[in-house]
């Protein structure tokens, strides 16, 4: 009965506690899991993580970037744009967060402040500095 209210004995056919889980091989202990190594349990089984990330499960150094969505194409994203863990970019997106305005391509980190205007262009926190 405890082992049933905690989840560690579960039937296929129980809705309660699916079995349904896959956990993929973590060769390298990095935390990312091989997308080509993996098996179906209800309970961890030991060096299987529950994601398939991993991009070289040799290499605990080489593993998924997270990405950051570049709505304006300036090449700068933002957290609120939305960000992602993989091995390479999909398209729109890139390698950083710096961007204070991610709809306007005339806003980012390396922008000219325009002075007078009330507005931070550069993303440095600071309205019309050296004006």
């Amino acid at each position: 009965m405890w082992a049933l209210l905690l989840g560690l004995a579960c039937e296929p056919q129980d809705i309660r506690y699916p079995c349904e889980q896959r956990w993929f091989a973590d060769e390298d202990q990095d935390g990312w899991g091989d997308p080509d190594d993996a098996v179906t349990a209800c309970i961890r089984p030991e060096g299987r993580v529950a994601n398939d990330q991993d991009c070289d499960d040799a290499d605990d150094q080489i593993g998924p970037e997270r990405w950051f969505r570049d709505d304006d194409g300036d090449g700068f994203g933002d957290d609120e744009g939305g960000s992602r863990y993989a091995c390479a970019p999909e398209p729109g997106h890139v390698d950083n967060n710096a961007d204070c305005d991610d709809e306007d391509p005339e806003v980012s980190p390396t922008a000219e402040e325009i002075c007078g205007d009330g507005a931070d262009q550069d993303c440095d926190g600071v309205v019309d500095e050296g004006c």
